[in-house]
């Protein structure tokens, strides 16, 4: 999808690789269990109350579908720097969601454990000094 995306990028398509941007966020929310016949609205409030992302990412991709939606549906052809903020976030979101979490899991795996904390002696109290008269 995203090889796609980025040849009609490189031949100045812009509205098709806006178009190609919001459906590479539609197939990705579907890899992550999200109900394809759900609006991207509604796919972004479930990637959010999973966990999947946060507000703030949330927000950034509330603008990138709503960009390509406005691509596809009212032929609004964005600029080569809009197209460039749309790709990366995109590719951010797909890298941190698919890639990094993948690498982080067998991270955690390939890290040994703590070793169990000692613990420690607790030296009691001396009484309190008796009141000066």
């Amino acid at each position: 999808m995203l090889i796609d995306t980025c040849t009609a990028l490189d031949s100045g398509l812009r509205i098709f690789a806006a178009i190609g941007i919001r459906t590479a966020f539609d197939r990705a929310s579907e890899f992550l269990g999200v109900n394809p016949a759900k609006r991207l609205d509604e796919k972004l409030d479930e990637l959010l109350a999973q966990g999947k992302i946060g507000t703030n990412e949330r927000e950034m991709l509330d603008a990138l579908t709503d960009a390509g939606s406005a691509a596809a549906h009212r032929s609004w052809r964005p600029s080569a720097h809009q197209l460039e903020i749309m790709l990366a976030s995109i590719e951010g979101f797909i890298c941190r969601t698919f890639i990094l979490g993948y690498q982080a899991e067998r991270l955690r795996e390939a890290v040994p454990p703590k070793p169990p904390r000692q613990k420690k002696l607790m030296m009691p109290k001396p009484p309190p000094e008796p009141a000066a008269a």
